[in-house]
């Protein structure tokens, strides 16, 4: 039996009691009426770094950053311009300290084609050469995924009938693919329509909503793990409990209606396609979990409160898979994001539902959200709708999520967090090397350290109270978290 969260304004459930989303920092606001931000946006894990595309005149597409330092937004190196052309879908992903970023372009009338970029001496140079898809207007690029190190991104070609995902890994500055590519046989599926990718980059997911494999339309979303030199389905595939349900559908190429956590053990999708028992138009998200060899649906799924309502168009999974934010845009004004966590075995609403600030606008508030690692730094999109208005980024934050003492990773703790400029690194197991970097929230390097042959280590160091980026590196992975230093 199917269970589902009913979302309305009188909220039928108990909320989790954490302080309230609060504003983080100044909007980030494009005032000029012939461009547009928030159509697609990326944080970092720490969620002091957002990447977001910019829609500018002439058809240009360009990607800005956004650092948070003193109490504000500021802007992270030059405005990166990538691509000139009307009639096509763009999407940005960003990797775990923000110092790099893949842009996608999924154009009607040309190849799509993928860019990396860097920040290397405070600027954004390539990195590595442009890839680009098979065939004209295939969408290639239109939805784009990069893991935590930056050395493995994921795109989808979901425009053409059956559609086709590849991955790419960065060796010796040039971009080799990653596996075979990875087709459905069936036509019209539109699989590659969203696709996400794991901390690690060895486990990925694709979204085919138009696939008929349970019902007409109903889509299907599978997941793949690297095993072997090559990728191999993990868990059957995850189909539509209705038709026209389009599960893993967008509200707009760009945004990804599929989300994995760090480890590819959660999966979460939207689509705001879905219909309730009332026909009325409502969309849905569900999350499931990876458990005995399948995918089993965690808690309640979450259906839209009223028609109309385009509930699960852009969704984002913390690093854990315990938090999910939603989209639940309206085409009748009144849009509104929701985040919940999962505890007591339920999905419990963390705080208030944050509608739109400005709501005397006809923006598309909500239009894409991304949440940090924590869960609890939130940036929402809110382009404008071409009537003349300006168009927002806004960012929350959540207080009471800092408030843990340690952080624990998949792959190691860091303590004491808050700390007075000495801390401890501790694996489970004996690695053959260790780096740490403290960073700036900027990006600025302070120092780097590396170590040989080591479970535990540990940093001292005469550091100014303030926030501080760790970047923890190992042969295998590499994590970037935030560390609080006091007096």
């Amino acid at each position: 039996m199917i269970r589902e969260i009913l979302l309305c304004s009188c909220l039928l459930f108990s909320t989790v009691s954490f302080s309230q989303w609060e504003f983080y920092g100044n909007t980030i606001t494009e005032q000029n009426i012939n461009n547009s931000i928030g159509y697609s946006l990326a944080t970092n894990d720490t969620g002091d770094k957002i990447a977001y595309l910019r829609f500018a005149e002439g058809f240009e597409k360009k990607v800005s950053v956004v650092g948070y330092e003193n109490g504000g937004w500021t802007n992270i190196g030059d405005i990166v311009p990538f691509y000139v052309g009307n009639n096509s879908s763009a999407s940005i992903a960003m990797n775990s300290d923000g110092s790099r970023f893949v842009v996608g372009i999924g154009p009607t009338n040309d190849l799509g084609i993928l860019k990396v970029f860097e920040f290397q001496n405070n600027s954004w140079v390539q990195l590595g050469q442009d890839i680009t898809g098979d065939t004209i207007g295939d969408g290639f690029g239109a939805s784009v995924a990069m893991d935590g190190s930056g050395n493995n991104i994921i795109a989808g070609a979901g425009k053409i009938t059956s559609g086709y995902i590849k991955v790419f890994e960065l060796s010796n500055d040039v971009w080799l693919q990653k596996g075979e590519t990875i087709e459905e046989d069936v036509s019209g599926e539109q699989f590659g329509s969203s696709v996400a990718i794991n901390q690690t980059g060895n486990t990925i997911v694709a979204s085919a909503p138009s696939s008929d494999e349970s019902f007409i339309d109903a889509g299907k979303i599978k997941v793949y793990q690297y095993q072997a030199n090559d990728w191999q389905q993990k868990g059957g595939a995850i189909v539509g409990a209705k038709a026209n349900d389009k599960i893993g559908l967008a509200n707009k190429p760009g945004n990804s209606a599929v989300k994995l956590n760090f480890d590819g053990t959660v999966v979460a999708y939207g689509t705001w396609a879905h219909l309730n028992d009332n026909s009325q138009q409502v969309g849905l998200v569900e999350v499931l979990e990876y458990v005995n060899n399948d995918w089993e649906t965690k808690g309640s799924r979450f259906e839209g409160s009223t028609a109309n309502s385009f509930l699960g168009g852009s969704i984002d999974l913390d690093r854990l898979g315990g938090i999910v934010t939603m989209t639940d845009f309206q085409a009748s004004g009144g849009s509104q994001v929701l985040t919940y966590k999962f505890e007591d075995f339920e999905w419990q609403q963390i705080n208030e539902t944050i509608i739109d600030p400005d709501f005397s606008d006809t923006n598309f508030f909500g239009f894409s959200v991304a949440i940090n690692a924590e869960g609890n730094i939130l940036a929402i999109g809110d382009p404008n709708d071409g009537n003349g208005d300006e168009s927002n980024i806004w960012v929350y934050q959540n207080q009471s999520s800092l408030s843990a003492p340690d952080i624990v990773s998949y792959q190691f703790k860091l303590y004491p967090n808050p700390n007075r400029s000495k801390f401890n690194i501790e694996f489970s197991d004996n690695q053959a090397r260790i780096t740490v970097k403290i960073l700036d929230v900027l990006g600025k390097d302070i120092l780097t350290r590396d170590f040989y042959n080591a479970k535990t280590v540990e940093i001292e160091e005469n550091l100014d109270p303030g926030v501080y980026l760790a970047k923890v590196s190992t042969e295998k992975i590499s994590e970037t978290i935030r560390i609080v230093v006091k007096r």
